[in-house]
């Protein structure tokens, strides 16, 4: 955040005069009281900008996409108020429209606003002091929260927001077709349009369903083109069955990372009298290689398997969509993962292209990538892949084939494997809390195992084909023990998972301790408590005998169906492993065990999962006596931790982090990677996002509010930290709001 001063060429912006006090007004005798009537000195405040000048002046002076400020020159603009909160469908906001037709939205901590700023009455908006910023690229107003751009708080709302004299008149929507967008679009986010020949979707669905805050039901067309309409499950129409008709419907146009939406006010702007349609597409191809489907074809179908497409390459993505990240041609800065594919050769907007996966270890990436093939740029091609989303929009994926000619597929050589046969030594010294060596041997296989951070670890996705095997340099008993009840005791991590026949944990008598395993008879043993697809677990085995132990990795393909994330951090011979239960704590409380890092036994966190380069700090603390460094120094270091949650119920997650060093031209060094699950360990629910690394050396809070859908079990929390970061982590708090 920054607080920005602007130059007095504003008084060039002069659209009107000084507002008298007969320009203001009292409400009528029938109408309630409310915030913004009757300004001490009205008769001081300057209409002297447009809406548009506003978002003009944000997009000018902001340093980055999610930048905000605070407004410190008087910038003053009148509009009419076209949200209404009276349904429940907006909160806590107005959206305002001025006579060019230009809207913003206005953030208010204050409920029941439609009793203070009606809808269809005008209001001045005095913007001094005030803050701007956007989310996901819809500019909004309002006031400072937790060092955030939020709402204006309502003691403050009568100081900047003030009715104007007049009779309630609503703007004239703006007629949208769904086929004949303007290129300007988002010249009319948020103002009232009204967008023609559509019918819902999906028939007998409700508005909203009460399992997520806001539900998003598509609105479509006859040639299968879509936008949004979000409904927040709060709004008094919730509940109510969606006509199964087609026609018109007017509301509020807002955006979403480019994605359009509609906000409703009342179903009584929803004219649905018309018969349903057919959906009708129109394809300019068949998706075959003699006629390939159009860059518009994909954009329609939206999914597909096993189709050719043409069109020309015309650059690639470095970001997180591609609005923001397209790189145009190819320059150092193109990527090795993906490319634009376009209708026309030289375009400079990606969003006119699709996004294109070119799989890692594969052919196709190594011909057609911008980086090692600049000469690829503005070529025409035809590629063979799976229409999916990809970059939040219809892509294509899991490409496999391609032609520089539409007539013949290029020759992809079968790739020779990169292993075969004896690998390297994974000592005991490199997993954690493990006595015994191991040997790896691979057959004909794109990877192998190796060790880095304290485990073991394979992955063959965007590999290939792989059979891998890490097996025990000595043999394990569990006979003659002094343990009351012996187990092999296994710490593992399984992620991108394919099935459990793919890893497999195995004993046998007759191998001779070196050299290929295949020759020898194996027994796969099977887990005493039931192993998880998601996420690190310890797991007891048994078995009789002297035997030595393998863990026998298979991948079909290097597709994410076909291959698995795996990796063994601990064997060892020890009493079985009882999970211990954590305490029952109540609402209110911390039900992350151990988020202040206080209680450490054998240097590691009670209830946390470490990995190496992760130890006690108790020099750099934010409260207590201790907290948790970490410092990846050659790769990603994860802390884990994880507590029963309630189904549908509202929790607020706090991190304090102080930042050390960080990675130089890095988007940032750390990010959450936490998850919601449900009883079967599926995830549910993701909270991923980046933290702020650029101030360093001091503490800072960080804070994330949500709420738990009706599957939850589990709230797995975890936090990356990526290489040449160091941060320390303290007071993690999970709390139920009350």
């Amino acid at each position: 955040m920054k607080t920005q001063t602007f130059n007095k060429f504003l008084q060039l912006l002069l659209i009107g005069g000084l507002l008298t006090s007969a320009f203001f007004s009292c409400t009528k005798d029938n109408e309630p009281d409310g915030p913004g009537e009757n300004p001490e000195n009205p008769g001081d405040i300057t209409v002297n900008a447009t809406i548009e000048d506003v978002i003009n002046m944000y997009e000018s002076n902001k340093e980055s996409d999610d930048d905000f400020f605070q407004i410190t020159e008087e910038m003053t603009f009148v509009g009419t108020v076209i949200s209404s909160d009276e349904t429940g469908n907006v909160y806590k906001y107005i959206t305002v429209q001025d006579e060019k037709g230009h809207g913003i939205q206005v953030k208010l901590n204050a409920s029941d606003l439609y009793t203070s700023f009606p809808q269809g009455r005008k209001v001045a908006i005095k913007t001094e002091d005030m803050y701007i910023g956007n989310y996901g690229g819809l500019v909004q107003l309002g006031g400072l929260y937790n060092d955030a751009l939020g709402s204006l708080e309502e003691d403050m709302i009568s100081s900047h927001v003030f009715l104007v004299e007049g009779e309630a008149a609503m703007p004239t929507p703006t007629t949208l077709d769904l086929d004949n967008l303007p290129e300007n679009i988002s010249a009319l986010y948020n103002t009232m349009v009204t967008v023609t020949g559509v019918q819902f979707a999906q028939e007998g669905v409700t508005y909203a369903d009460q399992e997520n805050n806001a539900t998003n039901l598509d609105l479509v067309n006859k040639n299968n083109l879509s936008i949004i309409l979000r409904t927040s499950k709060y709004s008094s129409f919730a509940d109510d069955v969606v006509p199964s008709k087609s026609g018109s419907i007017t509301a509020i146009l807002t955006a979403f990372n480019s994605d359009l939406q509609l906000t409703l006010v009342s179903t009584e702007d929803v004219k649905f009298n018309d018969d349903r349609f057919e959906i009708e597409i129109n394809l300019d191809g068949e998706g075959t290689l003699e006629s390939p489907y159009s860059i518009a074809d994909v954009k329609k179908l939206g999914t597909g398997e096993g189709v050719w497409v043409k069109g020309y390459i015309v650059g690639s993505i470095d970001g997180a969509s591609i609005e923001s990240g397209f790189i145009p041609g190819a320059t150092d800065k193109s990527s090795f993962s993906n490319l634009v594919l376009a209708d026309v050769a030289n375009i400079t907007d990606g969003t006119l292209g699709i996004p294109v996966q070119l799989s890692s270890g594969t052919d196709v990436r190594d011909a057609l990538n911008l980086n090692d093939n600049p000469e690829n740029a503005q070529k025409e091609v035809w590629i063979f892949g799976n229409i999916e989303d990809y970059f939040r929009v219809p892509g294509l994926k899991e490409t496999t084939k391609f032609s520089w000619d539409g007539e013949s597929e290029e020759e992809v050589p079968e790739p020779d494997p990169d292993h075969d046969g004896i690998g390297e030594d994974i000592t005991s010294s490199e997993l954690t809390n493990t006595s015994v060596d191991f040997s790896t041997f691979t057959v004909n296989s794109f990877t192998g195992w190796s060790a880095d951070g304290g485990k073991a670890f394979i992955n063959a996705y965007g590999k290939g084909k792989t059979e891998a095997w890490m097996i025990s340099k000595e043999k394990f008993t569990l006979e003659g023990t002094s343990l009351n009840n012996p187990r092999l005791v296994i710490l593992e991590e399984l992620n991108y998972f394919s099935k459990f026949d793919d890893v497999q944990v195995l004993v046998s008598s007759d191998y001779d301790g070196m050299g290929d395993p295949t020759t020898a008879t194996w027994t796969v043993l099977t887990s005493e408590n039931d192993r998880s697809q998601f996420g690190e677990q310890t797991l007891n085995y048994t078995f009789t005998g002297s035997q030595y132990v393998a863990f026998k990795y298979s991948a079909e393909n290097g597709t994410s169906d076909g291959s698995s994330y795996w990796s063994v951090s601990t064997v060892k011979v020890d009493e079985k492993y009882e999970e211990e239960l954590p305490p029952e704590v109540t609402p209110g409380e911390n039900i992350l065990l151990n988020g202040d890092f206080e209680n450490w036994t054998d240097d590691k966190p009670d209830y946390w999962t470490i990995e190496s380069e992760t130890g006690l700090e108790t020099t750099i603390v934010q409260n207590g006596d201790n907290a948790l460094k970490v410092t990846a120094t050659t790769g990603t270091r994860k802390i884990k931790n994880s507590a029963a949650v309630k189904p549908n119920t509202s929790y607020k997650l706090t991190v304090w982090y102080h930042v050390l060093t960080s990675k130089d031209n890095a988007n940032t060094s750390f990010r959450m990677w936490s998850s919601i699950k449900n009883g079967s360990g599926e995830t549910v629910d993701t909270i991923q996002e980046y933290f702020n690394d650029e101030t360093k050396d001091q503490w800072i809070q960080y804070e994330h509010s949500f709420e738990t859908g009706a599957d939850a079990e589990t709230f797995l929390f975890e936090v990356r930290t990526y290489k040449e970061g160091t941060v320390i982590y303290d007071n993690i708090e999970l709390k139920e709001v009350i």
